[in-house]
This record gives structure tokens, C-alpha cells and sequence, in this order.
């Protein structure tokens, strides 16, 4: 900021780049013949990049307070109420009294969120909706500043940084998922976190970055099934190919190892004790969830009668287990002293998907799911591209947070008129979709809303990041050219592998990486602006 000739303050623009791999640290730090060295030592400072006090941040942090005593006003309240019945919770009674058990024995998630559940029902003074209030307002602090560091990072002006991380931390998805108990908004804030991490390490290849970045992606693999460990492994390469650590290979190795061992541990145990590597057994379930009711209940007798799938494929996912009963062998519980192993209900009569029973039922459906795509792939395909619909709608248009979207009804509008939603008829080929009424299936009635801006701001995601590997290639990795890339195959592989296994809440996996896609395009417009606009050198 510098005062101009009436000594009022001005903002100033950096001078423009020309293309994604100008160095970030030249950017923000005032002009082309800074030595290279010590403009990436700026762009490497530690998480946060700088201070608490400087500028956008500050501005940011207060627009979030500001927001968040506007929508309390406004009557929005922390929902625990899913926390009881939800399918990924254990039983809550189980996760007071049995804690430790209950999250080694649970088989269905990962088991960050139960654990964070457990430990405020056993230690906080406060009730659960106040403990997760206070929890989840954190996160939204850690957000707005992680939003602000990255966008610097990137080379951004204060202007952008401020504009984009408001935008992001007002928006209704970020408000509604930041009211409800489930592990969407501590995923989406920690993936903001390991992309800014990356970053910051990628400028200055630090064993302390690399170690916390590893630690804050593990993190996120614990909470959300989506996540597959082999994420780990794609992180650490990124990372070691973009820089090698400037520690000792020592201290390098622990970097990587300890929270590789963490993730390791839950890995191990599962394939020991279910005899599958992933961090959720349900995931057969999830995939038939996806797949079966694209096929005909006709269709799926036939294959039935013909032995192709099991009897299990006529029923409904995602039921208590006496409705399975009859289509799979007789099952006798194991572990009988692990309560959440032996009851297949919860305390509270919801169905515990923890149960030992229900894991052949999983085993079951994931076969069924795996031969009714090769029996009829055009019908996979068809709930496939509903699903891709679905995932461009907006994201806070889940049942779970509608209690509270009714509270604040008009900035919603605003932000779908903004985000040009509007209802299309998907393009489908007959086949039932999921949740679609039967009298709308395969009529002109069958409409869903999209968001325009959201399939333009994915393309424009996918875009810079193709050109960022591009650049990556032939000049070598920076700061802004390994996070646009970073970005892109996450972005990638978060709606590849979401439409994959679900049909019905495309949208919420989207929400996930929302906050990134809109980070890149910040990066995108500002650098269209200063380029065609350029307003001379920071002083910063």
C-alpha cells in the first residue's frame, strides 16, 4: 500500500505475469530484479506465509466474523441432530463408554470423525453442538487463513486474496456445511491446508513442510472414505519430484515415515482384521448403490435366475440387516465382545452398519455391482452421466443442511443467480435414475440444477492445470505451476471417483474441492487483469 498524492491509502497491483510460472515471491515483493533467491525464501515462510496482521488477512478474518454473527442472527444453528442415526457415526453411546474399542473394531469409515465425536462426549464440558461449534468455527478461521496464504503464495494481489477468500467464506455452502456435524467441512479445510503446504514446501523444501503436509493429508484420509490411502503416495511423489527436501536425509525420512506410519496402522488393520486394504468396508455397498438401479428390477431377476448376480442385487442398499438376511449364508458373530461388532442396531434403533454380519453383505454387493456393469454397461453409463448432472448442481442442496439453508433464504438466491443455476433435463437413454420419481422416469419431467458456473470454473480448473504440468515439463516445477497442476488431478479425481460410486449426492463431493477451484480461478482472473490492466509494481 503506498498513499498517493491527496494522502489517501491505495492499493496497488503487482505487475502482470506472463504466465503460470513466474515466481510467486517476485509477485508480491515488489519488482522483476529482486535476486531469485531471497524472493523465493519470502514466497517459503512458514504456514501462515506471514504474519496474522498483514493486511488481507486481517480484512478476510473479519468479513468470516462478521459473516458468521450475521447468520447466527439470522437463526442458523450447529446441527448435531444426524450424530444419532447417521450411517458414518458408531453409536454414540459405544464412542462415550467404549471409545478405543469402538474405533479399532469400526470397519464401515475411516476413523477420524467417531474418534473427534468420542473425545468430546467423554472430555468437554460443553454439550456436543457447543463442542463442535467451537470446533467447526476454528476450522472456519483456518480456512480463511490458509484461503489468503495460498492466493499469496500464488502471487495474487491483496485485492484478489481478499475477494476470493470472502467470496468463498460467505458463501451458503460453506456456511451450511460449517453448521453441520460430518466430516465434509473438516475435509474441505484440510485440503486447502495440504495444497497450501505444498506450496510453501515447493518454494522452500523444508523435512518440516513435507512432514506436515503428509500429516495434514493423512489427516483427511482418516476422515473421508473418498480419499484412498493411495493418495499419500501421490502427495509425496508431487512433492519429491517438484523439490528434494534441503534437510538431512535423516530428517527427511521421518518427515515422510511417521505420518506414513500412522495412515500404515489403519491400512494394516483392516487388512488383517477384514481382509481389505481400504479404510471402508461399505464401499461394495456404495458402488451397487450406484450401479443397480440403473438396471431394471426386471432386468436384475433375470440376471438373477440366469446366476449372474446373487438374489442380493433385488434388494435395497443401505438397509438394516434383517432385510438381508434371507439372501446371504447364515452369519454368526465372531467378536461377541465387541459391542459395536455384535449389536446390529444402534442404541438409538438406527442400523449399524459397524455390524460383523454386514460385512459379507458388503463383499456380496461389490461382486454384484462389479457383473451387472459388465452384464449391461450402457446402464452404468447412463447413471454415470445422471450422476455428472447431479455433480455440477449446488452443492449445498443436500437434505442434511436444508434446516438451516431455509435461514438464510436470500443470500442462497443471490448465490445462485450469481452461480447462474438453472434446471436442465439430463440427456439420458431410458433406465431408471436414481432418485427420480417413477412417473418422471424417462419423461421430459425429469429436470435437475445446474450450476453453469461451476461446470465453467471445473473446465477452467482442468485447463490451467493441463497447461501447468505442460510448463512443469519443460521448464521445471514452481510454486504456482505444481499447486495449479496439484489441483487439477485432485479436482480430477474427486468427481471421477464420487460419480463412480454414488448416484443421488454428486454434489457434495464437490463441495469438497470447491474452495481450491475457486482459489485457481481467482489466479486466473487476476492475472487476465493485470495483463490487460496493469496498474504498475507492489510496494508491499
Amino acid at each position: 500500500m503506498r498513499t498517493g498524492g491527496g494522502g489517501s491509502p491505495e492499493l496497488q497491483y503487482p505487475a502482470p505475469m506472463a504466465d503460470l510460472s513466474a515466481d510467486p515471491g517476485a509477485m508480491s515483493s515488489g519488482g522483476a530484479n529482486d535476486d531469485p533467491v531471497a524472493t523465493t525464501r519470502r514466497a517459503g515462510r512458514g504456514w501462515p506465509g506471514r504474519w496474522l496482521v498483514d493486511r488481507a488477512t486481517v480484512i478476510a478474518l473479519a468479513v468470516f466474523v462478521v459473516s458468521r454473527v450475521a447468520v447466527l442472527l439470522a437463526g442458523v444453528r450447529f446441527d448435531t441432530e444426524w450424530v444419532s442415526t447417521g450411517w458414518q457415526i458408531a453409536d454414540i453411546e459405544l464412542l462415550r463408554d467404549r471409545l478405543l474399542e469402538t474405533v479399532w473394531y469400526g470397519h464401515s469409515q475411516p476413523p477420524m470423525l467417531n474418534t473427534a465425536i468420542g473425545l468430546a462426549l467423554k472430555f468437554s464440558p460443553l454439550s456436543l453442538s457447543h463442542t463442535f461449534f467451537v470446533i467447526y468455527t476454528g476450522l472456519g478461521v483456518v480456512l480463511t487463513v490458509a484461503l489468503v496464504d495460498l492466493l499469496r503464495r500464488l502471487g495474487t494481489t491483496t485485492v484478489t486474496q481478499v475477494v476470493v477468500a470472502s467470496l468463498v467464506i460467505v458463501s451458503p455452502p460453506v456456511i451450511l456445511y460449517g453448521s453441520w456435524l460430518s466430516y465434509e467441512f473438516p475435509t474441505a479445510v484440510g485440503l486447502v491446508v495440504a495444497v497450501d503446504l505444498l506450496a510453501a514446501y515447493v518454494a522452500r523444501p523444508r523435512a518440516a513442510t513435507l512432514g506436515a503436509l503428509l500429516g495434514v493429508t493423512v489427516a483427511c484420509i482418516l476422515t473421508r472414505s473418498l480419499l484412498h490411502p493411495g493418495l499419500f503416495v501421490v502427495v509425496l511423489a508431487v512433492a519429491l519430484i517438484a523439490r528434494r527436501p534441503e534437510s538431512s536425509r535423516r530428517v527427511a525420512v521421518l518427515a515422510v515415515v511417521l505420518p506414513g506410519l500412522v495412515l500404515g496402522v489403519f491400512v494394516v488393520r483392516n487388512l488383517v482384521l477384514w481382509g481389505q486394504p481400504s479404510l471402508s468396508s461399505w464401499s461394495g455397498m456404495n458402488l451397487a448403490h450406484a450401479v443397480l438401479p440403473g438396471t431394471s428390477v426386471q432386468r436384475r431377476e433375470e440376471l438373477v435366475s440366469e446366476g449372474t448376480l446373487s438374489s442380493l442385487a433385488t434388494k435395497g442398499t443401505f438397509q438394516d440387516y434383517q432385510s438381508y438376511v434371507s439372501a446371504v449364508p447364515p452369519c454368526d458373530v465372531q467378536r461377541t465382545e465387541v459391542a459395536t461388532l455384535s449389536r446390529p442396531t444402534k442404541s438409538s434403533g438406527a442400523t449399524n452398519f459397524d455390524y460383523e454380519c454386514f460385512l459379507p453383505v458388503y463383499r456380496q454387493y461389490q461382486d454384484d455391482a462389479l457383473r451387472a456393469i459388465r452384464a449391461d454397461p450402457a446402464a452404468y453409463a447412463r447413471q454415470e452421466l445422471f450422476g455428472s448432472y447431479l455433480y455440477f448442481g449446488p452443492s449445498d442442496h443436500y437434505d442434511a443442511v436444508r434446516r438451516n439453508q431455509g435461514r438464510i433464504g436470500l443470500l442462497n438466491r443471490v448465490y445462485e443467480k450469481l452461480n447462474l443455476v438453472v434446471n436442465v433435463r439430463p440427456v439420458v437413454a431410458g433406465g431408471p435414475l436414481y432418485g427420480v420419481p417413477p412417473s418422471d422416469q424417462g419423461t421430459p419431467r425429469v429436470r435437475q440444477p445446474v450450476s453453469l458456473l461451476a461446470i465453467l470454473s471445473t473446465a477452467a480448473v482442468f485447463a490451467a492445470a493441463a497447461y501447468a504440468v505442460w510448463r512443469w515439463v519443460r521448464a521445471g516445477g514452481t510454486p504456482v505451476r505444481v499447486t495449479v497442476a496439484s489441483v487439477g488431478v485432485l479436482v480430477l479425481f474427486v468427481m471421477a471417483a464420487g460419480n463412480a460410486f454414488e448416484v443421488g449426492e454428486n454434489q457434495r463431493f464437490r463441495f469438497l474441492v470447491e474452495p481450491l477451484v475457486w482459489v485457481v480461478v481467482g489466479l486466473l482472473v487476476d492475472r487476465a487483469v493485470r495483463r490487460w490492466w496493469p496498474l504498475g509494481p507492489s510496494t508491499d
